[in-house]
């Protein structure tokens, strides 16, 4: 029932994202309907100008009986929204109008920042890179991340049942390192890093 699920939400990186430490328990306000399938809508309200580049992780959570179920961890930010539609991290918006408000509302959240000296080692105009892994996750235990140039990020495999980790590998295949966790420097450009795996023997 749509009333028993919440949504779970956190504003920083935890080592684990359960019902036992999360900060806030959303409730699902409505149910709406999206290209004929049906969805559960959850409003998270606090985010501040200075927030825009900040990551909010949420995942979904319901109790059956005496056993907690989850959905995946998903992680997003208004840095996010705006990178995408811009073409830095995905197919930009045809909508010049759009583009031009996320440029300024980017800047607006970076005068937010330095006005309440709040993050602003990593203000929201600042040059991201996004680095995102395959079979494996980042230190916050999601699959993607923005980065400044210079940071270094550690990789971390997630092996599956009957398989052998076989090495780290970048966008032209090639194999970085075969340990488990690996730490890469920031670069000049997005990056996507994947987990190779053998099957066990």
């Amino acid at each position: 029932d749509a009333k028993d699920v919440k949504l779970l939400v956190w504003d920083s990186p935890k080592n684990s994202y359960t019902v036992s430490d999360s900060p806030k328990k959303l409730s699902c306000i409505r149910t709406e309907t999206i290209d004929g399938k049906d969805y559960l809508r959850f409003e998270y309200r606090d985010l501040a100008a200075k927030n825009m580049a900040d990551t909010i992780y949420a995942r979904a959570f319901v109790t059956a009986g005496s056993k907690d179920y989850y959905s995946d961890l998903s992680d997003y930010s208004i840095l996010q929204y705006a990178y995408n539609k811009l073409g830095k991290t995905g197919t930009a918006t045809d909508d010049e109008a759009l583009k031009e408000f996320l440029t300024d509302m980017l800047e607006y959240g970076a005068a937010a920042q330095i006005e309440f000296g709040y993050n602003t080692n990593k203000l929201a105009t600042a040059d991201f890179k996004q680095i995102s892994v395959e079979g494996g996750i980042l230190p916050d235990k999601c699959s993607r991340g923005f980065f400044l140039k210079d940071e270094t990020v550690t990789l971390t495999a997630v092996v599956p049942d009957g398989k052998t980790f076989a090495g780290w590998a970048n966008e032209s295949g090639t194999i970085l390192s075969t340990e488990l966790s690996y730490t890469v420097t920031v670069g000049d450009t997005n990056a996507e890093y994947t987990a190779v795996f053998n099957p066990a023997s």
